[in-house]
């Protein structure tokens, strides 16, 4: 069985390396707004969870600015966050892991992910 990497570098170059443009850009991003990873986590800026748990981070800033131009910034943030990131790799990293039959609890929560991804683009297209 290959090898199902949680990346986005490993599915956005042209072979599965770590730390390539994708986490650079990552990076990038949380940098605009405060957020920079430990030392020892510095590697992980483009997994999976990290960008969730960013995401997670821009929600959380967005409920306590309240109606705000600065809720709408943060919202306004999170889609193009969506768009640039986790859209153009999740779904098909998703599809990998529940198509492969030693992922069960991974595949549930891939198959979640996918389905929230799916009802966020919706929204915001």
């Amino acid at each position: 069985h290959k090898r199902v990497y949680p990346f986005a570098s490993c599915w956005l170059t042209e072979k599965p390396r770590l730390m390539r443009k994708p986490w650079a850009m990552t990076n990038a991003f949380y940098a605009r707004f405060g957020v920079g990873l430990p030392e020892d986590r510095a590697s992980r800026a483009d997994h999976i969870g990290t960008e969730l748990l960013f995401v997670s981070l821009l929600a959380a800033r967005q409920a306590a600015a309240g109606d705000s131009d600065e809720a709408a910034n943060l919202e306004r943030e999170t889609e193009r966050f969506l768009s640039l990131h986790l859209q153009t790799w999740v779904p098909d990293f998703c599809n990998k892991v529940v198509e492969d039959e030693r992922s069960d609890y991974y595949a549930a929560f891939c198959e979640l992910t996918a389905a929230l991804l799916s009802a966020e683009s919706a929204i915001s297209n």
